[in-house]
């Protein structure tokens, strides 16, 4: 894995928790509904986070090693 798609993975999970922990921090700070914007906040970003990360690594996963889905599906009818 290259440095610069390192570095792209930790921008892009930085940004998907950073925002919207933030939305969450102003929306508790206008509002007055402590805790319960900055708790759904990380909720927010940590699901988008796990969402972007499955997606990621099993998209470089079928790059790596394209046979499997075949050999799976061979098993499956056998």
């Amino acid at each position: 894995m290259s440095v610069h798609r390192v570095y792209f993975l930790l921008i892009v999970v930085t940004i998907l928790i950073l925002i919207p922990l933030g939305a969450g921090v102003w929306f508790d700070t206008t509002y007055q509904l402590r805790p319960w914007g900055i708790l759904v906040g990380m909720g927010v970003g940590v699901l988008a986070t796990s969402t972007f990360l499955v997606y990621h690594f099993s998209r470089t996963w079928r790059t790596l090693a394209p046979g499997m889905d075949t050999l799976r599906e061979r098993e499956d009818t056998a």
